[in-house]
């Protein structure tokens, strides 16, 4: 039994269903091609570009053959039931905190649920989770996150903790958000992420937006906007813990491009 993260309680929940086996790869999906020569393929073109051109081609050709830098996936993901359950137990979500906690499971979820190389039809509504909270929680007592994870019917629970969502950022608006990430396995009773022997009990990510309009509405309804597409960044912060993806900027704007 382990703590939770989100209760003094630990992870005391009934055994579940037992997993079945992992799927390995279809043959007959595979790629008829030999990647490796296609990539022997492109240097040599490449070499030819840098004997014709000479040396001041050289970074140019060598970017566009590797291509955008690259990060790994922190974890993978087991292929089991998983649902996303987002928390606000310190009330930092100014606005809407229970719509924009939704916003951020669901797109973490449907972020997840496109990705054929990950949990296609295995992901629960995080909807369903958060309602269950919201219900559940008085007087202070907070639901444990085993007891959330096996009553919506989940093997795996990521518990994402909203420490940081701001919208303002001195003189200049710069929505910011940081969140604290880890994956419980419930039918087993343990922490799959980090490691249980890991120093840290999880990992941090962060997503701000960039203004277009500094000056902009700041009425109500202009801040709840804000609030949702920080949402959405944050939940693209959370998702990609679990893919390789490529290495963007650290902010996007935030209005037409």
């Amino acid at each position: 039994m382990i703590d939770d993260g989100r209760t003094s309680d630990p992870l005391t929940v009934g055994p579940g269903p037992a997993p079945g086996p992992a799927p390995g790869p279809d043959a007959a999906s595979c790629p008829r091609f030999d990647r490796r020569a296609v990539l022997a393929a492109g240097l040599a073109a490449a070499g030819g570009l840098l004997l014709a051109g000479g040396c001041n081609v050289v970074a140019p050709v060598a970017a566009v053959i590797a291509g955008p830098p690259q990060k790994d996936a922190e974890f993978i993901l087991p292929e089991r039931r998983t649902v996303v359950f987002v928390d606000d137990r310190a009330g930092v979500i100014p606005l809407r905190s229970s719509q924009v906690r939704r916003r951020i499971g669901r797109e973490v979820t449907e972020i997840l649920n496109r990705r054929d190389d990950l949990l296609p039809g295995l992901m629960i509504d995080a909807g369903d989770a958060i309602a269950l909270a919201d219900a559940r929680d008085r007087g202070g007592g907070l639901l444990p996150l085993g007891v959330i994870g096996r009553e919506v019917g989940a093997e795996v629970l990521i518990a994402v903790r909203i420490d940081v969502f701001s919208l303002v950022g001195g003189q200049i608006p710069q929505p910011t958000a940081q969140a604290a990430v880890w994956v419980l396995d419930i039918t087993n009773r343990e922490r799959l992420f980090p490691p249980p022997d890991s120093r840290e009990p999880a990992t941090t990510v962060s997503a701000s937006l960039f203004e277009t309009d500094p000056f902009g509405a700041t009425d109500e309804s202009a801040q709840v906007a804000r609030s949702f597409a920080l949402a959405d960044a944050l939940a693209e912060s959370v998702a990609k813990v679990f893919y390789r993806h490529e290495i963007k900027e650290l902010g996007r704007q935030l209005g037409p491009r």
